[in-house]
């Protein structure tokens, strides 16, 4: 990078001190510590800071990344610079001199921005300057950036020159970078050379019962103590989650109004579509909606059901950018939206999505293609596709008697009409297969083979095989060898299938 590169100015200016800062300007320093405060593991982590040049916590949105590291700060001698992002800090020359600006105000040895050159420079030049002044600089200072992910304006400059930053931040000064995701600089040699902290989303997990402490310390035992637990369980140690519930609990008693569980997902949904989905661009807002009815995903699926090719590469960008999906616990290789967040969304497309049958139609046929059985099951379900869904379900139950699946499907099994079931007479083979795999001996349906659309199947080598299956396992041979027989004359020439 060129240190002499200068910036192009707007029309009419012709130095950096004509350029406007904003008039509204979030306020150097950290937040204030709540009075109540929830400990985060990420505390204990950052207390390990010694000798670490750069500090790099990330966390999705609302983990306590901000508060955690405020508290830190609370119990560190060294001088703390605290400058949080915005928007309009994608212009260089307005963040670098909201910086230098705190940076003189916390400590005068620091030059005045007035003092400094009026000609227009590059990040690099404001980088080199401020490397020149910390290192004459004898109070041993933190210089904290919050929300790092709202600096993607210029990305290669701005990342380039905070990479230079915290390779060459001079002891005993740190570097801590907060943000929702890891931003795209070089960290192997700050890791090699020991000089890199990174506190990760992990570390600002908190169990369910530290947060029931928490509500317990806000509002007191509460006599829906089991429902409050079981919600808490559901935020997943997302501790803005569990403040929301207790705000919301706590509103509805100093109105008088009875508990309910709709609240707290109503200030929790809130949350999500101001703060997380609102400021994502339109591609990234339908792969989310497109994909949240699922409780796992992999690329391959992904590029099945939206009819693309880049999926690894979207997926990959949503978990490094920290919106609330993560590789799932049981099922290497996948991926997972948080379960609030999944529950957000899914209700997001119930308000937005028109009626796209004909679309969903072909995605189904798709995912049935592919072998995304249960995928295409769970789509045709949600959709009222039952005709549809009632084939998925018959090729599931004949490729599989997966004991963990078997009650998901006895459940699909039950969404489906009965019109629907008279419709195909070998959905009752399907019903039967089922309860033959769960261990069960059940005949077939008699009300279901004496409706006129079935009866002529009642006759065909599958319900003979069926009832030889049926018979075998009650222990009834001369039934089972009686029905062996006429399925073994009923087989057509290419055998069952």
């Amino acid at each position: 990078m060129d240190p002499n590169s200068t910036l192009s100015l707007p029309m009419g200016l012709e130095t950096l001190r004509d350029v406007p800062l904003p008039l509204t300007v979030t306020p150097p320093g950290p937040p204030e510590l709540p009075a109540l405060h929830v400990p985060l593991p990420a505390q204990e982590v950052l207390r390990r800071t010694e000798n670490r040049r750069v500090v790099l916590v990330t966390a999705p949105a609302g983990y306590g990344k901000s508060v955690a590291v405020a508290a830190w700060l609370a119990g560190q001698q060294k001088t703390a610079v605290w400058l949080t992002a915005e928007a309009y800090d994608q212009q260089p020359h307005v963040f670098w001199g909201r910086l230098w600006k705190a940076l003189h105000r916390a400590i005068p040895e620091v030059m005045p921005f007035a003092s400094i050159s009026p000609q227009p420079h590059s990040s690099f030049y404001w980088v080199t300057m401020l490397l020149h002044q910390l290192e004459a600089c004898t109070t041993p200072l933190v210089l904290v950036i919050d929300d790092v992910q709202r600096l993607a304006g210029d990305t290669t400059e701005w990342h380039q020159a905070i990479t230079f930053l915290a390779e060459h931040m001079p002891v005993p000064h740190q570097l801590v970078l907060i943000g929702r995701g890891t931003p795209p600089m070089p960290l192997a040699r700050l890791r090699l050379n020991q000089h890199l902290l990174e506190v990760d989303p992990v570390h600002f997990q908190v169990s369910a019962e530290a947060g029931y402490r928490y509500v317990d310390a806000v509002l007191g035992l509460a006599k829906q103590e089991a429902v409050i637990q079981k919600f808490l369980a559901a935020t997943e140690g997302w501790i803005t989650g569990m403040i929301l519930v207790a705000r919301a609990i706590k509103r509805q008693r100093l109105e008088g109004g009875r508990w309910s569980a709709i609240q707290p997902y109503r200030d929790i949904d809130t949350y999500f579509a101001e703060e997380v989905f609102a400021p994502l661009p339109s591609e990234q807002q339908r792969f989310l909606l497109k994909t949240a009815p699922f409780a796992s995903l992999t690329a391959e699926f992904c590029d099945v059901l939206l009819q693309q090719e880049h999926s690894q590469e979207v997926l990959e960008l949503i978990e490094r950018q920290q919106i609330f999906l993560r590789p799932h616990e049981r099922h290497p290789g996948t991926y997972r939206y948080h379960h609030l967040f999944a529950q957000f969304l899914r209700q997001r497309q119930g308000w937005n999505v028109t009626d796209q049958s004909s679309g969903d139609k072909q995605v189904i046929v798709a995912l049935l293609h592919h072998g995304f059985l249960r995928e295409a099951a769970q789509l045709a379900a949600t959709d009222g596709a039952y005709d549809q869904l009632a084939v998925v379900l018959e090729r599931m139950v004949q490729q599989t008697f997966d004991t963990d699946q078997q009650e998901e499907i006895q459940h699909w099994l039950d969404r489906v009409p009965l019109s629907v079931r008279q419709s195909r007479p070998s959905f009752a083979f399907t019903q039967q297969l089922l309860t033959m795999g769960q261990g069960q001996i059940a005949p077939l349906a008699s009300e279901q083979m004496t409706a006129p659309a079935l009866a002529p199947a009642a006759a065909t080598a599958p319900a003979a095989v069926l009832r030889t299956m049926t018979a075998f396992q009650a222990a009834a041979m001369t039934e089972a060898l009686q029905a062996g027989q006429q399925a073994a004359a009923d087989l057509p020439p290419g055998g069952l299938r």
